[in-house]
């Protein structure tokens, strides 16, 4: 649910930050940008079977983190600093119950090349 939650963040950062027509194509190019380096670069045996791009689990690790701190910068920045800092809380949650997650990712997220 964060990335998805992150995926708006980003479209409405891109909605506040212009006027006119440049303003719904930032919203709309931001969305597909994040959705698709969400979606694209993954650790096999992670949460897809089959990576577009496959990863390394500290690269994966390292996406995630610019990717949802940023969209909670974006929501800053976009004037809404409350909801910003929530966001980043519940990341911080996410991944505090998920420990075991970032754990198996930096042991045994390796590439089929690195393994």
């Amino acid at each position: 649910m964060l990335e998805v939650s992150a995926v708006a963040a980003y479209g409405y950062w891109g909605w506040a930050l212009h006027t006119g027509l440049p303003r719904a194509a930032w919203a709309l190019g931001l969305v597909v940008v994040a959705a698709t380096v969400w979606d694209a670069f993954q650790v096999p045996g992670d949460t897809c079977l089959r990576p577009a791009v496959a990863v390394p689990g500290w690269a994966r690790l390292t996406l995630e983190a610019a990717y949802l701190t940023g969209a909670a910068t974006a929501l800053v920045a976009a004037g809404l600093p409350e909801l910003g800092i929530c966001f980043a809380l519940l990341v911080a949650i996410h991944y505090a119950l998920t420990h075991r997650r970032v754990v198996w990712l930096f042991r045994h997220g390796q590439t089929d090349t690195e393994a």
